[in-house]
């Protein structure tokens, strides 16, 4: 609920890590996270999930949702010469390609001024690509997990990494995946 959601995210903050899509309305959903590189490259991260349990409401604290100011807020974002990224927790769970449908909405961010959409959501990895000078994931797989849990599904022990160098101004980037073993049976 919101109180361990909110209580997860001030524990993040006291120790340096700031949080991005755990909201207090609906409202804030659209406002996004801003963070500065070590080369002074100012970033916004814009942070939404489908419509699933514990969303936010105009008067109701939880997770962001898709709104249709979104892709305002990313133009504006922008335009004020920020890196924008998006966070997008969306797509089918357990399907190794995404949907056309997410395909557009994903391209859309990047057309709005968006460097970088990273979608997750399926458990599996899905494609990436580089779109109109934009990196789009669609699903990286699953990173941080319990093997244990998930070994009935073989796409789901291994993920996408993804490193960004924001070094040379642009960010340049490389994929590689990673694969999570099972040390022994119920073990990680």
């Amino acid at each position: 609920g919101w109180d361990g959601a909110n209580a997860t995210a001030n524990q993040l903050l006291s120790v340096g890590i700031p949080t991005v899509g755990l909201v207090r309305n609906s409202f804030e959903a659209l406002e996004p996270l801003v963070v500065r590189t070590t080369s002074e490259q100012n970033i916004a991260i814009f942070a939404w999930a489908e419509r699933q349990f514990g969303m936010a409401d105009y008067k109701v604290p939880g997770v962001a949702p898709l709104l249709p100011g979104l892709h305002s807020a990313i133009a504006a974002a922008a335009e004020q010469g920020y890196f924008v990224v998006v966070s997008a927790d969306g797509g089918s769970e357990l399907s190794p390609i995404p949907s056309p449908s997410q395909a557009d909405l994903y391209r859309s961010f990047v057309d709005d001024g968006a460097s970088i959409v990273y979608g997750h959501h399926s458990h599996v990895p899905q494609a990436f690509e580089e779109y109109r000078g934009g990196l789009i994931t669609y699903g990286l797989g699953n990173f941080v997990v319990n093997p244990a849990n998930w070994n009935e599904y073989s796409n789901t022990l291994w993920s996408l990494v993804v490193e960004l160098d924001f070094g040379g101004g642009l960010p340049a980037w490389r994929v590689w995946p990673y694969r999570l073993h099972l040390e022994a049976p119920g073990t990680v």
